[in-house]
């Protein structure tokens, strides 16, 4: 084969000419080719659309080159600047040249395209433009330009070529930089094929990820649920059988069998579908995959399998009568805004053998089924209603009915605080999980003059025959979020385990728990067979997206299943995640840690971020989170996450912080920590510190401002104002407000309400505030940002408000979600960057104020 020399501008020593030292130059290529196109037969000189045959129509006309089938090339200048390429002596040759752009900030430019080629230029696989002519040799019209306006991210480019050999053509040659606009000028940009990128917002937002898990009696099969993120903001998901002793895929559940569940007993799945007859109820043999219809017509309504699976206990709803006046809506309660208050549930047995169906409940409440004996004679279900004497509104009552008689035993009637509970294998406790104030506070375990924090959720045994109660986690510091029996001595639990979701093992005989060693910080699911063989589980880390595991239970060791992470993570170096400690002036430790930027040089003064928890939940150590704190330190910044006063999974007592303070503990916290990271960490610009949080987060940064001027700049997204504008308009707001501001309403404590509302100090803030909020948030109404955002227009301060159309409490779609967390970053890159371009670009100024 002939050899043609391909000319590359690859160095800043290069002999073309076009370039100046301020370009940013393509040092080397990744080469795809070439490709032999041979002219087709040419029935006709043009097309349908009055064409002819050229090189842009193979331009046209091509793929992908660089999709796995062909084999890569490095391609660099040698001193001369010239690179030798293969190409073939007929027809058309295709090549692609592919690299990338990393700007280290928010700027606009030039990317200059030196060739006499025909060409096309992607970006991020999107083509972006076409030089659609040709020339014989290098001269003023072979540059082709394309503008770009680029973010703090890796930027993917192909260079798609289309060449045809002539007779006394020069060789094709390529040249390719980047020229920045002059404002730019000093930007850094890295240019060229690394090992290893940058973390990018698609990186978060793309891809895989493990849902549910579910695994069948007998620890053999499981199903794993794989959803997948495309670059076009669609997903698809897939429900995955596998034998989890050989770790095959047996099958894909598609349809209506994607979510099918496992039988109690049997190593069968049920599923259900449309049939002619109605919902028609099927099972499926994972052992041969064969499938059995077992109703032909089954009732409407949710439904649970009996442990014995001969019959099903159904849950239907009933919808109370509208107001006659459509246009006049009458509230019965504070509740009856919400669009499903007015559903009743109740609850039928439907047996599979002979199809009757009875009533078991019957009433203007519902009844909500609890649990099914193991024997599958006994039911124990619960119901509930509003009481406003006292907090929290409701009261619950539950009941254990024996199936062959319908007969009722009152297990317990009008509890505060109480939950859901399941029998033990032998039917003869209850595993109940509630508050620490349930059952008249036997759980507590606060100090004196606290106030349980009731989102530390507990869990109490309830001996049936004797009404016993008996607290089980009143010592456990971690935090119950689910409980389940495995035998009659064990339980399995998750709990918030201060930033880690962990498994354990309650041994009810030894009063013990026992932490099950996982493979990742925080879980998603953990199941556990009924055999109690294995367990199959999913989570994520700190450094880490999500995959799949299956244990066993025996030697306590975790096999992988599914790795959601790993191709996700190949080309992305991530910076160093570090805990961070420290003892506040109260004496008590608050623990958070900090995110590096990948490429951290101590030496150098980096601005800071600071995140603090929403509501009353900790900031857990999982890489995708809403306010990704690896995509931050990506972007330049040291990222400080705090779990201050207040936060479950570390006992009662400091859950407990958290009621009746609206910010007076937490704030003293989070100040005293930045102030003492900064002085700790030479690295951290203490000029240069901006601050986020969300929901009561939001209300946090609100309340910060008013408290500290520490902070360049802050971000509140759906965060509360006035506490007392909340508490009466939030869907959620007086019933949150039962556990944050226990016993304490604005005609008792209008201190609490107007003193530890930002609101009230607007006057104080000094730091420029970004308000992000739903248009349809019905958890913190939108009015809260509103009026913050008007009182300090009112009084001159530095403000701005977006409202994101359609959205609710946090930011859903695809591509709003894209803009919402530029506009964090761009906000933060015009104060602690002094870089307003990227904010300006977005939101332009305007002389309509």
């Amino acid at each position: 084969m002939r050899r043609r020399v391909l000319l590359l501008c690859l160095a800043s020593g290069s002999v073309l000419p076009f370039y100046a030292q301020s370009k940013k130059l393509v040092e080397s290529f990744d080469h795809y080719g070439p490709v032999v196109v041979k002219k087709p037969v040419m029935i006709d000189q043009k097309d349908v659309n009055q064409k002819e045959f050229s090189g842009l129509t193979v331009l046209q006309k091509s793929h992908d080159l660089s999709n796995g089938l062909l084999s890569k090339s490095v391609l660099k200048a040698d001193t001369a600047g010239y690179v030798v390429v293969d190409v073939t002596p007929e027809g058309f040759a295709v090549n692609e040249y592919t690299f990338s752009i990393q700007p280290d900030r928010y700027c606009k430019g030039t990317l200059k395209v030196t060739s006499p080629s025909i060409l096309a230029v992607y970006q991020d696989g999107k083509l972006i433009n076409t030089k659609s002519s040709a020339q014989d040799s290098l001269n003023k019209q072979s540059e082709f330009t394309v503008p770009l306006t680029l973010q703090n991210k890796n930027y993917e480019y192909k260079i798609r070529t289309v060449s045809e050999r002539k007779e006394n053509a020069e060789a094709p040659r390529l040249a390719v930089a980047f020229e920045p606009e002059s404002q730019y000028e000093t930007v850094a940009v890295r240019i060229g094929n690394e090992q290893k990128r940058k973390l990018n917002l698609q990186d978060l937002m793309t891809g895989e990820r493990i849902g549910g898990v579910t695994i069948s009696p007998s620890g053999r099969y499981g199903t794993v649920r794989v959803s997948s993120t495309f670059k076009d903001g669609k997903s698809a998901s897939e429900n995955y059988l596998i034998d989890l002793q050989s770790n095959k895929k047996l099958a894909v559940l598609e349809g209506s069998r994607n979510s099918a569940n496992w039988l109690p007993a049997s190593d069968k799945l049920y599923f259900t579908k449309r049939g002619m007859d109605g919902t028609e109820l099927w099972i499926l043999n994972p052992a041969d995959l064969s499938e059995e219809m077992l109703v032909a017509s089954l009732p409407e309504g949710n439904f649970g399998f009996a442990p014995t699976e001969d019959f099903l206990i159904i849950n239907q709803s009933e919808k109370a009568p509208a107001d006659l006046d459509k246009d006049f809506r009458r509230f019965i309660t504070p509740n009856d805004r919400q669009s499903y208050w007015r559903y009743r549930n109740s609850l039928y047995k439907y047996d599979l053998k002979t199809g009757a169906m009875e009533r078991l409940t019957f009433g203007a409440h519902s009844a909500s089924l609890n649990d099914i004996s193991e024997d599958g004679k006994y039911i124990v279900f619960g119901s509930s209603r509003e009481d406003f004497k006292e907090r929290p509104f409701n009261v619950s009552s539950m009941y254990m009915m024996d199936l062959s008689t319908n007969k009722v035993d009152t297990l317990w009637s009008d509890v505060r605080y109480g939950g859901g509970a399941k029998f033990s294998p032998n039917g003869k406790t209850l595993l109940v999980q509630g508050s620490p104030e349930a059952f008249d506070g036997i759980g507590l375990d606060i100090e004196e003059g606290q106030k349980a924090n009731t989102y530390d959720s507990q869990i109490f045994l309830f001996d049936i025959a004797s009404k016993k109660v008996t607290p089980i986690a009143k010592n456990f510091d971690p935090t119950v979020e689910s409980a389940k029996w495995i035998n009659d001595d064990q339980i399995a639990i998750i709990a918030t385990d201060k930033d880690l979701v962990r498994p354990y093992l309650y041994s009810v005989s030894k009063n013990k728990y026992e932490a099950i060693p996982v493979e990742e910080d925080v879980l998603r699911g953990f199941n556990i067979s009924k055999n109690g063989k294995n367990a199959i589980y999913t989570g994520q880390s700190v450094s880490n997206f999500s995959s799949a595991y299956v244990m066993d239970m025996k030697n306590k060791k975790s096999k992988c299943l599914i790795d959601a992470s790993s191709e996700r993570l190949k080309d992305i170096e991530l910076g160093k995640v570090q805990d961070w400690n420290f003892v506040a002036s109260d004496g008590n430790q608050v623990d958070g840690r900090y995110y590096l930027p990948s490429d951290f040089d101590p030496s150098k003064k980096y601005p800071m971020i600071v995140y603090y928890y929403g509501g009353t939940t900790p900031t857990s150590k999982t890489m995708e989170h809403p306010y990704p704190a690896h995509l931050y330190a990506a972007n330049g910044y040291i990222v400080l996450v705090l779990n201050p006063s207040g936060t479950i999974g570390w006992g009662q007592k400091m859950s407990a912080r958290h009621v009746n303070a609206w910010g007076k503990r937490t704030a003293e916290d989070i100040i005293e920590g930045t102030k003492k990271f900064c002085a700790d960490n030479s690295f951290v610009d203490a000029s240069k510190i901006g601050c986020i949080g969300a929901s009561y987060g939001g209300f946090m940064t609100q309340y910060l401002q008013t408290q500290t001027d520490i902070f360049a700049a802050a971000i509140s997204h759906a965060g509360i104002s006035a506490l007392s504008s909340y508490w009466g308009e939030g869907y959620w707001g007086y019933a949150y407000s039962t556990a944050a501001s226990a016993d304490s309403y604005p005609w008792n404590n209008p201190e609490l309400y107007t003193k530890q509302s930002p609101l009230f100090q607007a006057d104080k803030v000094k730091t420029p505030i970004l308000f992000l909020h739903g248009s349809v948030d019905t958890n913190v109404p939108v009015g809260e940002s509103i009026q913050m955002y008007t009182a300090l227009k009112l009084l001159g301060k530095p403000v701005e408000m977006i409202e994101v159309q359609g959205e609710d409490h946090g930011i859903a779609d695809f591509n709003k979600k894209i803009k919402w967390t530029n506009s964090i970053l761009a906000w933060f890159d015009r104060y602690l960057k002094e870089q307003p371009e990227w904010w300006k670009s977005m939101y332009p100024d305007t002389n309509l104020q």
